[in-house]
């Protein structure tokens, strides 16, 4: 009985030509978990995926499935369903023969197979009295999503890759097919890989998420672990909106420490293992969390600023404040946008950066 990782892709590395486009990527995947591989175009997450399925070989490395190592195991030998990008259906085969394909593939009894489409058709909300004779080109984007993943599915797959399913999609549509996906997945409990370079969508469906930079993995977490508690600059600004503030420690107390900005402002933050007195620190801070005042009070941490910009977005003002050579981006909700005040270009403002939101770390800025 495999008490392990169901999933284990253990140093692959992967070239072409003089490009290294993976750099040793190691991920242990649980039987039934949803992890989800974000990143920038180019960085490698779709080659792990294609590595993963067979249908590229690696340089070097190994993957297991279930234990069982498949370096000279086929792509339809693996036990893999795979949803790709653009759906890759039959044109010239209605919704039924193109659910049934794998079936048929794999010499499934022919009294077995409507039983097994009906079955995935029903998970995945097509009725099949209403679809089954359909071509894809009477379908919708959504539908075409559909019929996909009841292909993929039909098979029943140990494990399910999707390479950015939903790219295709319009916004509405994308957040319901998220919702789907999730629950699909929740419901027949497999094990799932699924690549985007959406970060919304990572984080609002997966258990955990591997930040992909440069081929090889930053940090792989749980969508709040990567969120409040980013590894490294890169995933903090990967992940989210946020304010990079470059300073130097200038001193250092039991709980917390003062950092001096290029400009001079001095800024407290939360202590860390890493701070020694004039040590260079990255500090992030997520545009959400800064607060803007009217006026100054007592408070730690709040600075005179000069708004630069406002912009309404409905829910949200987006607002640029200069803090000295600082310029802060700003998301504000609440009672400022419930009640119709905008900011003003060139209005004073006063902006609080609270210590317990402030994320300190190490390097450079990317961005």
């Amino acid at each position: 009985m495999l008490t392990g990782p169901y999933l284990e892709l253990v140093d692959i590395h992967k070239s072409f030509g003089d490009a290294h486009v993976l750099k040793g990527v190691n991920l242990s995947i649980s039987k039934g978990e949803f992890v989800t591989l974000l990143g920038p175009s180019g960085c490698g997450k779709t080659t792990t995926l294609n590595i993963t399925a067979g249908l590229l070989t690696a340089d070097s490395g190994e993957i297991r499935i279930g234990g069982k190592e498949m370096a000279n195991t086929p792509p339809h030998k693996r036990g893999l369903g795979m949803v790709f990008q653009n759906y890759a259906l039959f044109p010239h085969m209605p919704v039924f023969d193109n659910i049934a394909f794998g079936l048929k593939f794999l010499r499934t009894s022919k009294d077995e197979i409507p039983s097994k489409v009906r079955r995935v058709m029903d998970l995945v909300n097509l009725p099949i009295d209403t679809y089954r004779a359909r071509y894809p080109h009477q379908l919708s984007g959504g539908e075409q999503q559909r019929v996909s993943l009841a292909r993929a599915l039909v098979i029943e797959p140990s494990v399910l890759l999707l390479d950015e399913p939903l790219s295709n999609l319009d916004a509405k549509m994308r957040d319901s097919m998220r919702a789907e996906i999730r629950r699909i997945q929740k419901e027949v409990r497999i094990t799932t890989v699924y690549v985007t370079h959406d970060q919304e969508e990572a984080l609002a469906m997966s258990d955990r998420v591997a930040i992909f930079q440069s081929g090889t993995i930053a940090q792989i977490a749980s969508p709040l672990e990567i969120y409040k508690r980013p590894g490294s600059v890169f995933v903090a600004d990967f992940v989210g909106h946020s304010n990079f503030i470059r300073g130097r420690v200038q001193e250092v107390s039991n709980a917390t420490c003062t950092v001096v900005t290029d400009g001079g402002l001095a800024i407290v933050v939360p202590k860390t293992d890493f701070m020694t007195k004039n040590k260079s620190l990255v500090l992030a801070v997520r545009a959400e969390k800064i607060a803007l005042l009217d006026k100054r009070d007592s408070r730690e941490n709040i600075f005179e600023g000069t708004v630069e910009s406002s912009l309404y977005m409905g829910s949200t003002s987006r607002v640029t404040v200069a803090v000295g050579d600082l310029r802060l981006f700003i998301h504000v909700a609440g009672e400022e946008v419930r009640t119709g005040k905008i900011h003003e270009t060139g209005e004073t403002v006063y902006v609080e950066l609270n210590p317990r939101d402030i994320m300190v770390l190490q390097g450079e800025t990317e961005s």
